[in-house]
């Protein structure tokens, strides 16, 4: 067993605290990292392979039809769209003795991880985070080397870390990732709509995941509305989900309504997720 470190295949754990603040257009999300653990500079564990993080099993629902050849998928009849399982799967870190024992390395790394919600960012894939628990597994011996696994069962999308926000910064190791969070209407976070007027603006969402984007508004008094496929929802000051108010891959035109006595701005923040 080679145990030669390379540095790209670590795995970081962590928080991702993700937050509203003020800025100078009103207020928007920003996030941080909380409390990260480093695999090789944090324990100087070893992966014995690349890690990588297994598929999603897609959620396939049939119903038998007697008379019928064969039967009827109705894994979509419920949302639309495919539905899957959580990822679930392990990895083999390798203890390097040089600096710590393997028994110091297992217990501070089960105080960390063991039983924990945590999101992992794999340096491989630095763009990228899943989310979801993790626990450790009995250790092994394997060719005089002691070797802590890792499990983990994870949430089925993962997700960019990036905000739809905040300026696209390329990964310099990685120039394959296909996904910037620029809008098909120019680069939009913020835009302003007269009072009685409408103002459509169509969001390329570019992600696998359907999700809820957090929608600002400024508005103080009177009404205002925010409108996408069918759903209508009345804003809020501030930033917030509206339920029925739903991203999909591709152009998604949503409309503001402004039906107050003054001119408000509005805008549209998320963070898309990836099979």
């Amino acid at each position: 067993m080679s145990v030669q470190y390379n540095k790209t295949h670590a795995i970081v754990f962590g928080k991702l605290d993700t937050k509203a603040e003020s800025d100078a257009n009103g207020v928007a999300l920003s996030h941080s990292y909380v409390n990260g653990k480093h695999t090789w500079n944090d324990w100087h564990l070893i992966p014995s392979s690349r890690p990588v993080v297994s598929p999603p099993a897609p959620i396939v629902k049939t119903l038998s039809i007697p008379g019928k050849n064969g039967v009827l998928d109705i894994s979509k009849i419920l949302t639309g769209e495919m539905t899957y399982q959580n990822r679930t799967g392990s990895w083999d870190f390798i203890v390097d003795h040089t600096t710590k024992s393997w028994e110091s390395v297992y217990r501070e790394v089960m105080s960390y991880l063991h039983g924990q919600s945590l999101i992992c960012v794999l340096e491989d894939d630095p763009a990228f985070y899943y989310e979801g628990r993790f626990s450790i597994g009995t250790p092994k011996n394997e060719n005089g080397y002691s070797v802590v696994p890792i499990n983990y069962d994870l949430y089925p999308f993962k997700r960019f870390i990036q905000l739809s926000s905040e300026p696209w910064v390329w990964d310099p190791f990685n120039f394959d990732i296909g996904k910037t969070n620029d809008l098909a209407s120019g680069s939009f976070s913020r835009v302003s709509v007269s009072s009685g007027a409408e103002k459509k603006v169509i969001v390329n969402y570019l992600y696998d995941e359907t999700i809820l984007p957090y929608i600002y508004s400024s508005v103080s008094s009177g009404n205002a509305i925010v409108e996408l496929d069918g759903s209508r929802s009345s804003l809020k000051s501030g930033l917030y989900q509206y339920p029925g108010i739903k991203l999909k891959n591709g152009n998604n035109t949503v409309t503001f309504t402004n039906l107050t006595g003054s001119t408000i701005t509005v805008g549209i923040e998320y963070r898309g997720g990836v099979l």
